[in-house]
């Protein structure tokens, strides 16, 4: 998944030299998201720094309009607003006309961002408002706060809390501006709780399902940059490499675990069974006692459960950062969860 570090800023008035550091300081809070390069754009009334891991990173600023867009994530059908460069661009990382964009967003609203597909939050400016959007699942995070002097969105809660206002997460397919107002985007259809299952019905929703899944994985495989995967061992993680080495030549897939665990087991016979490149490892409790509190600081949040699964998930993206040479890592998650509900 792209990853890109966000800070924007609308003043509301000229700031002194002394607040416009403390900006920056905030600023550099994300550093960790993006340590690519950033970006610094400062045209009254905006200031963003965008932190960038990658040379995907979807940004782009029109510099002659005073116009940007900005996302952390990935929008997959971004095709629908690709023209041709001007030269009035600074910093295209994609080739997106962010005028067409905002064009269609005055002339439909908020309709236009119920359009993208994809995992992504992001902030655009279209000269005379500042706007933090969320997709409707709302994995990529996006936060907002607003002072006397300023109305910022930046893409973690530590980045925002020295400005001593009010931090409010944007929600999951919402619209939030710096003039305040807030817009729900997308209408969750309601599930039908009196419907009968025949084999047939069941047959044609997992196929459904098996299609979906396919599809995701992938449009999450980027061609640009190399992939590899989680493999547990469990059924979540074993599904996705499963389908992810049809279209991956020599996969390579990363495994974690306590000395002796099942998890180890059986990640290790099915990739011997599909003679797949598998790195594997164990950690100890003290391993994760170590790492606890940089955890804790990543997340966010005490919240024992996030922070139990995370803790060696914490670890093995560590070691496939050593590698130095993947852009996009494949991870089952919440399968299990899924079909718990859909009651299959």
């Amino acid at each position: 998944m792209t990853l890109a570090g966000i800070f924007a800023v609308y003043k509301k008035k000229e700031l002194n030299e002394e607040e416009r550091k403390r900006i920056a300081e905030c600023a550099f809070k994300l550093k960790h998201r993006g340590p690519l390069r950033t970006i610094e754009i400062d045209s009254y009334p905006i200031e963003i720094f965008f932190h960038q891991k990658n040379h995907t990173t979807l940004f782009n600023y029109d510099k002659e309009r005073n116009r940007l867009f900005a996302v952390d994530g990935q929008i997959y059908n971004l095709d629908t607003f690709l023209q041709k460069k001007s030269e009035n661009y600074n910093y295209e990382l994609q080739d997106v006309d962010i005028n067409l964009l905002i064009k269609n967003f005055k002339e439909k609203g908020s309709e236009i961002f119920t359009q993208l597909i994809g995992s992504f939050s992001g902030v655009f400016f279209d000269g005379a408002e500042l706007f933090g959007f969320k997709d409707p699942v709302g994995a990529k995070p996006l936060y907002y706060c607003e002072t006397e002097e300023i109305f910022a969105f930046s893409s973690e809660f530590k980045a925002l809390a020295p400005l001593e206002g009010t931090v409010k997460p944007v929600l999951p397919g919402f619209l939030v501006s710096s003039s305040s107002k807030i817009k729900k985007l997308y209408s969750y259809p309601n599930f039908d709780v009196k419907y009968k299952l025949s084999k047939k019905y069941i047959k044609n929703l997992l196929s459904n399902i098996n299609n979906l899944v396919k599809l995701v994985i992938k449009d999450n495989i980027n061609i640009n940059q190399n992939t590899c995967a989680l493999l547990s061992g469990g059924l979540d993680s074993t599904i996705i490499v499963h389908i992810a080495k049809q279209y991956i030549d020599d996969l390579n897939v990363f495994t974690v675990g306590a000395k002796g665990s099942k998890d180890l087991f059986y990640a290790k016979k099915y990739a011997k069974m599909y003679d797949l490149n598998h790195d594997w490892f164990e950690i100890s409790l003290e391993d994760l006692l170590d790492i606890l509190p940089e955890v804790i600081y990543a997340l966010e949040t005490f919240d024992a459960a996030v922070i139990r699964s995370s803790l060696p998930m914490y670890i093995i993206s560590e070691r496939i950062k050593s590698h130095d040479r993947f852009g996009v890592v494949l991870t089952g998650e919440g399968g299990m969860s899924f079909l718990e509900v859909m009651n299959i």
